[in-house]
């Protein structure tokens, strides 16, 4: 995982590129915009990938949302077509951008219902960089402690096992845990529910091949194939088919899923590597796994809606209690005249 001079400049380069043009919509354009025709709408799309580098599929969503009615393109409201736009819009930007080595690529979570879209360097394996830098040392530490992570063969380290992941220079305690905070803000690693440390989207998008190559040198099986989507699994992930014992993506599974069933009826549907049927109770717990998680976006919107309603209370309590005062002063004022007088 060499660090290597060039990649610096890919995204600098590619960021100068996009300062020269503008994204705004372009009033002489005769040309009617689609997904497929590269233009300003892809401009602005990336630009957002230049500024972010990942965004989940909720946030993909919200930005197409907003994104196409300010370059004259109609939102696509049907899951097919919307899909279709995000595939088309994503394909061209790539053939755009492919001359600077850097692609915008999707991976998906192992342990959740929940898919990526990451701009990734496709030269190299080291990790892309543009606006946030790393250190050489906090390079080194970083692809050590995925290292680490994937060998350990349980999927997850502790905060003491990351701490003693070996360098080649020495390293305080203090200095580690600092930048494991900073990887954890940059989504190349996170918590788990038990506060344990997992590689995170983001490296497998950036890593995918230098994880691919350990394994295979250390004869294991940590990397796996999505048997829908063909995207990587780590450490024994995602759900298995009892029969083949090939492993899927939650998401992906979800996507042939439906999310009701009627009372007394079962889900069929076919692992796509032997073409059996998933037995009902593993699609019952994916289903409950969706269930969960569209309660949990429901619950963060109603929070992020009742922060908003607070922040106007308080603003709007505080303009009538400065209002008041400035009565208040206003009326001694007055008092303080006519006594004068």
């Amino acid at each position: 995982m060499s660090r290597r001079g060039t990649q610096q400049s890919q995204g600098a380069n590619l960021s100068q590129s996009q300062q020269s043009s503008s994204i705004r919509p372009s009033d002489s354009s005769t040309e009617t915009p689609d997904f497929n025709t590269y233009g300003d709408f892809h401009k602005a799309v990336l630009s957002v990938f230049l500024a972010q580098s990942i965004l989940d599929g909720r946030q993909v969503r919200l930005l197409f949302q907003n994104t196409c009615p300010a370059f004259g393109l109609t939102f696509p409201e049907e899951t097919k077509d919307y899909f279709n736009a995000v595939a088309c819009t994503f394909g061209t930007i790539n053939a755009r951008i492919k001359k600077y080595s850097l692609l915008i690529k999707r991976v998906c979570s192992g342990s959740r219902i929940e898919s990526y879209y990451c701009l990734a360097n496709k030269s190299t394996n080291s990790i892309h960089q543009t606006q946030e830098v790393f250190s050489r040392k906090e390079l080194e530490y970083l692809n050590e402690l995925v290292k680490a992570i994937l060998k350990s063969g349980r999927g997850h380290l502790t905060d003491h096992e990351a701490g003693n992941v070996e360098l080649s220079s020495r390293m305080t305690q203090s200095n580690s845990q600092e930048m494991r905070k900073k990887f954890v803000a940059l989504q190349f690693i996170e918590t788990d529910d038990n506060g344990k440390l997992v590689i995170a989207p983001r490296a497998l998008a950036e890593l995918e091949p230098e994880l691919r190559r350990i394994n295979d040198e250390a004869g294991e099986e940590n990397v796996e194939k999505c048997s829908f989507c063909q995207g990587i699994i780590v450490n024994k992930q995602g759900v298995e088919c009892g029969e083949c014992s090939q492993r899927c993506h939650p998401v992906c599974l979800m996507r042939v899923l439906e999310p009701e069933q009627p009372a007394g009826s079962k889900s069929r549907i076919n692992c796509s590597a032997c073409m059996k049927p998933f037995p009902e109770d593993i699609l019952k717990c994916c289903r409950k796994m969706g269930n969960k998680e569209c309660k949990s976006i429901a619950s963060e919107e109603q929070t992020e809606q009742e922060r908003f309603e607070r922040v106007d209370k308080v603003f709007s309590n505080r303009d009538t209690t400065t209002n008041t005062k400035r009565r208040s002063r206003a009326a001694g004022d007055r008092d303080t005249t006519v006594g004068m007088e």
